[in-house]
């Protein structure tokens, strides 16, 4: 038996820093989108006790692979002994503030709830990926929610209309996580994100190129224009699809990799 499922990047609407929890973990408020811009996953059965990766990307075909990880949880809940070969076909863009290996992981949960009939609810689903990272909840059923704790508290909201959304990633630089959140944490005055990412406030600065793209996307018919997560893809949110397509040009005058998308609606 063979599945297939989509899995769907993500942006950031909004991004706001709270604290550091005791945990060691910060307290975040995030609004998560998903995109139409997707990985395919496929699940095979195979004779072999094991779960086996091969993708697109050689650097990802090996057992540190968030959906090999992802899967051997689930066969733990399950009581399954996984004989299992996970194809993913990447599209996202790595290491981008997108949620591509939550996203991938994502669907290997709902999948596996397929391919093993462990008939898991959403939400049970949503509280196992939290064991493996904090964005993967949220991609379990995606659409648009409220992201708090350490985002794996969800409030599910209701689909909106949909947008075009334009993502540009930098091809000469990479924005460590953990760079962004220590690099956050020395802010004299920690600001409030509640209409915008606040780790543009530290990410900008340092890469000045962002700071400028936003600009120009804004410039061009943009409602809206945010690095998503902890960067560096930026991304910019318009109902004018000549407008997109004019920030998708302007964009591709800089080093980057970019695509035109749209929203993607809740898992059903």
């Amino acid at each position: 038996m063979v599945i297939k499922e989509r899995a769907c990047a993500k942006v950031n609407l909004q991004l706001n820093i709270l604290g550091r929890r005791p945990d060691g973990y910060h307290e975040v408020d995030m609004l998560m989108q998903t995109l139409d811009f997707c990985d395919e996953v496929m699940l095979e059965e195979v004779s072999e006790s094991g779960v086996f990766v091969e993708t697109n990307v050689a650097e990802l075909n090996n057992g540190d692979n968030l959906a090999c990880r992802a899967a051997y949880l689930l066969a733990d809940y399950g009581g399954v002994d996984p004989k299992l070969k996970i194809s993913i076909r990447k599209n996202i863009f790595q290491a981008a503030g997108l949620g591509g290996g939550s996203a991938d992981a994502a669907a290997v949960y709902r999948g596996l709830n397929k391919l093993w009939r462990l008939n898991y609810s959403y939400e049970k689903l949503e509280r196992i990926a939290a064991e493996l990272g904090s964005d993967i909840p949220f991609l379990i059923q995606g659409g648009r929610s409220r992201a708090t704790g350490r985002g794996e508290v969800l409030e599910h909201l209701e689909d909106v209309e949909n947008r075009y959304v334009v993502l540009a990633k930098p091809r000469e630089f990479g924005i460590s996580t953990k760079w962004a959140y220590a690099e956050f944490d020395k802010l004299q005055s920690k600001p409030d994100g509640e209409n915008g990412n606040v780790f543009e406030l530290v990410a900008f600065p340092r890469y000045p190129l962002l700071a400028e793209m936003k600009s120009v996307a804004l410039k061009l018919g943009a409602e809206q224009s945010l690095m998503s997560g902890s960067g560096p893809t930026m991304y910019a949110m318009t109902e004018d699809e000549q407008a997109a397509a004019a920030i998708k040009m302007a964009w591709e005058k800089y080093p980057v990799e970019t695509v035109v998308t749209r929203f993607a609606g809740r898992m059903k």
